[in-house]
């Protein structure tokens, strides 16, 4: 049987209550929210550089009325994507950072 003294059982730690962990969830999700807007709103910003409009125009030409719905679409499949992936990735860095 193990004995620690009492500095010793200072320092081990508490388990954290439900409280604390709701608090620390939604501070992770809007940290995570913050970060990838703005990783978008770069995107956006950085968007001329790509000759996008050039392709969408050539697909538009192809199949008429269909650019505006696809470029929806796509806008929105991928910000989903990019932002599901980002936040599993951020929970699992910090999980194995913390060796949890």
């Amino acid at each position: 049987m193990t004995h620690h003294s009492h500095a010793e059982r200072n320092l081990l730690g508490h388990y954290a209550g439900f409280s604390s962990r709701f608090i620390a969830f939604w501070i992770d999700i809007i940290l995570v929210n913050v970060i990838v807007l703005s990783g978008a709103g770069l995107l956006v910003a950085f968007g001329a550089i790509i000759p996008l409009p050039m392709l969408m125009d050539t697909f538009n030409r192809l199949f008429p009325g269909i650019g505006t719905s696809i470029q929806n679409f796509l806008g929105i499949l991928s910000i989903s994507v990019i932002s599901l992936l980002f936040y599993i990735l951020y929970n699992l860095f910090f999980w194995a950072l913390t060796g949890q």
